[in-house]
C-alpha cells in the first residue's frame, strides 16, 4: 500500500485524472464481462394464489391441477425454461409425479379454461416476466383420484438453459395448499359422476377446476 500511496503521489495532476479514469474503465468492463458472460442466470417461478385441481371426464384416474405461474428473470442475460415438473405429497405422505402437460388460457369471461398449446421452451428476456398458465399431469392410477382432505405440499422444479432431463435442476419453487372436507366433498362429486351431470355442466371439455388457496410458498 505504500508504493502504491508514493506512486500515486508522485503523479501530475493530469495523470492522476487520466490514472482514475483509466481504472473506473476497467472496473467498468470487468463488471460488463461478469454481467453479459459469467453471471449465472437467475429465472425465478412465483405461483398464483389459487392451484386449480381438475377433474376431467374420461380421465379420473389421471390427476391434474392448473397454475398460473410466474417466471421472472432477475439476472442480464436471456433464459429458457426447457420444462417444468411438480413433485406432490399428500396428507398420507404419498409422493405424485406430475409433468407439465399443456399451456392454457382462460377463455371470456374468465372461467373457463381452454388448451392454448401443448409445452415449449419458455423464453424470458433479460429483467423481464412472462405469466403463463400450466397444467400439471399426474401419472395414471389404478382408481379414481379425488383429492382427499388435508395439506399438500407442491414442489415446481425446472431446467433453466439445460435441454435435458438428466442435467442439474437449477430452478425450484415450494408451496403448500389445504384442501377442507367442503372442498374435498366437491371433488369427490366429480370424480364419480354421471354422464347426466357432466351434460349438465356444459363445459367444453367436461371438465372442472375446483379452487384451493396456495399457501406459504418459498423460492428455493
Amino acid at each position: 500500500m505504500d508504493l502504491l500511496y508514493q506512486f500515486f503521489s508522485q503523479l501530475r495532476l493530469t495523470e492522476k485524472i487520466t490514472f482514475f479514469f483509466s481504472t473506473a474503465a476497467f472496473i467498468i468492463s470487468i463488471y460488463t464481462l461478469y454481467k453479459n458472460h459469467l453471471e449465472r442466470i437467475k429465472i425465478f417461478v412465483y405461483p398464483s394464489d389459487f392451484v386449480g385441481l381438475v377433474i376431467q371426464q374420461g380421465t379420473e384416474l389421471v390427476p391434474k391441477f392448473n397454475l398460473m405461474c410466474n417466471f421472472v428473470n432477475k439476472s442480464a442475460k436471456l433464459g429458457a425454461i426447457h420444462r417444468i415438473e411438480a413433485n406432490v405429497v399428500t396428507p398420507e405422505n404419498t409422493t405424485l409425479h406430475f409433468v407439465w402437460k399443456l399451456f392454457y388460457q382462460y377463455l371470456p369471461g374468465g372461467e373457463v379454461m381452454t388448451k392454448q398449446t401443448d409445452p415449449y421452451p419458455i423464453t424470458v428476456s433479460s429483467k423481464g416476466s412472462i405469466l403463463l398458465g400450466i397444467q400439471f399431469e399426474g401419472p395414471e392410477l389404478n382408481q379414481k383420484y379425488s383429492w382427499s382432505e388435508g395439506r399438500y405440499k407442491f414442489e415446481l422444479v425446472g431446467w433453466v438453459n439445460r435441454k435435458h432431463r438428466g442435467q442439474r435442476i437449477n430452478l425450484k419453487t415450494k408451496f403448500h395448499i389445504k384442501i377442507s372436507s367442503v372442498k374435498a366433498n366437491q371433488l369427490l362429486h366429480w370424480a364419480t359422476a354421471d354422464d347426466k351431470e357432466w351434460k349438465e355442466l356444459k363445459d367444453p371439455h367436461n371438465a372442472v377446476a375446483v379452487r384451493i388457496p396456495v399457501e406459504e410458498w418459498a423460492v428455493v
